[in-house]
């Protein structure tokens, strides 16, 4: 069995602490591990796991290997980077393309699984994994369906119907987040699971089931995965759940009771983290005094509160939330309207040589000791004069065209995210410094 861990979701419900640089998945909320490298490890203990894939775009990159190199991995793993971000449908494809260009076998089983989400215990998923990889020889498509205990209308429903041998049930029905009421109607009937987000199947049934679901995806599946990944701008933002999902006819759901959550807003992260005496939930430097019901997030600074009740609130080097969690799953709404201020990381010199390629992490100003003739940034070619700034954004390639003459200056680096709270103190070693 492979496992494919999905990684370029960016959770922007949970912001301030997560964002576009720092999504949420790379996020500890106190703990040892991110949930990420939680997922990681999950699966590198399930003793049939063969290897590990994780599919991200190139800005997350070296993000996931920088919390890879903090685990002790008995698995090899390998990250895939997707040309464009084209939603799950595409990036499920990518991978079976990639593990069958590299010989692995038809029948082998592939689970999907989401990076961001919190799940325990363990044994229990494993448990599944085994069942389902019974069921996917014959089967073309298995969910795992987590037993509900609430009426939660922030998660979407999987209708059951006739069992399926000591496998699991037949699915009959997909239900969209509900209403309260029929949120309330699910859990009374016990017909109804939670949509957890993760699959199984083996890569032939990918290919001869699954994929001819989605006419785009249907077209190149069939190409070899040089191809493949040539063409990948052709597919559409595919949904896996809208485009194959909910078109298939022959899945089946197995149960998971277990303590599950997909941490997608501030009222889930709440739900999952240790809470003291008064139910509040506390991570860094938090004083609480006649306090109750409340999530505090504190960054570099104490926070200490009195006498408050039913809060949220996150503080980053960046934005300070204060909010009430019967709204958690509103967030993201303000995002948009909240504008980000600028953080100076540090200024460097830098020197780049003929035909010398530089690649920008950060937002950046570059400063040049003299005329500038021709200089490539992304897809554009520019000049500019001695002194004057140009501004980069990350994952930015600066090539110097000039053939003959290094170009010197000095980099301002930028960052508008708390992401480089930590990121700079590891790459410069030094606090932020607001402009």
């Amino acid at each position: 069995m492979y496992t494919l861990i999905l990684a370029g979701g960016e959770g922007s419900r949970l912001w301030p602490l997560s964002q576009q640089q720092l999504p949420k998945q790379f996020l500890t909320f106190g703990d040892r591990y991110s949930l990420l490298q939680k997922t990681v490890l999950r699966s590198d203990r399930w003793e049939d796991a063969e290897a590990i894939l994780i599919v991200a775009p190139a800005p997350l990159v070296s993000l996931i290997e920088k919390d890879l190199a903090k685990l002790d991995l008995k698995r090899p793993v390998t990250i895939l980077v997707e040309p464009l971000k084209k939603n799950t449908a595409p990036a499920i494809a990518l991978a079976v393309q990639y593990l069958l260009d590299r010989g692995a076998s038809s029948s082998t089983m592939l689970f999907v699984v989401p990076a961001d989400h919190f799940l325990e215990p363990e044994e229990t998923l494993h448990k599944a994994l085994d069942l389902a990889k019974q069921a996917v020889t014959t089967t073309p498509l298995v969910l795992f369906g987590i037993v509900p205990t609430r009426a939660d209308i922030g998660f979407g429903y999987i209708e059951i119907g006739e069992p399926v041998a000591s496998l699991g049930f037949h699915v009959r029905h997909f239900k969209e987040k509900p209403s309260v009421r029929l949120a309330e109607e699910y859990i009374q009937s016990q017909r109804y699971y939670w949509n957890s987000g993760m699959f199984a199947f083996s890569l032939a049934h990918f290919k001869t089931k699954l994929a001819p679901l989605s006419p785009s995806l249907e077209k190149l599946i069939q190409l070899p995965y040089a191809t493949f990944l040539s063409r990948f701008d052709e597919l559409s933002n595919l949904s896996f759940d809208y485009e194959i999902v909910e078109r298939c006819k022959e899945a089946i759901v197995i149960p998971l009771s277990l303590n599950w959550s997909d941490v997608g807003s501030w009222d889930r992260v709440y739900e999952v983290l240790d809470k003291d005496l008064n139910r509040n939930a506390k991570v860094g430097q938090v004083t609480t005094l006649k306090t109750k019901n409340s999530l505090i997030v504190g960054g570099q600074k104490p926070i200490s509160t009195l006498g408050v009740e039913d809060l949220l609130i996150v503080d980053t080097p960046s934005a300070l939330l204060i909010a009430s969690p019967k709204w958690a799953q509103e967030i993201k709404s303000i995002v948009s309207k909240t504008p980000s201020p600028i953080f100076y990381v540090k200024s460097v010199p830098f020197e780049l040589l003929p035909q010398e390629t530089l690649q920008l992490t950060s937002e950046a100003v570059l400063i040049f000791d003299d005329d500038v003739p021709a200089l490539q940034a992304g897809h554009l070619v520019i000049t500019c004069k001695k002194g004057e700034g140009i501004r980069v954004l990350p994952w930015t390639s600066i090539l110097n065209l000039d053939t003959t003459k290094a170009l010197k200056g000095l980099r301002i680096d930028l960052a508008t995210s708390p992401a480089f709270d930590s990121i700079a103190s590891d790459l410069e070693n030094e606090p932020l410094l607001q402009t």
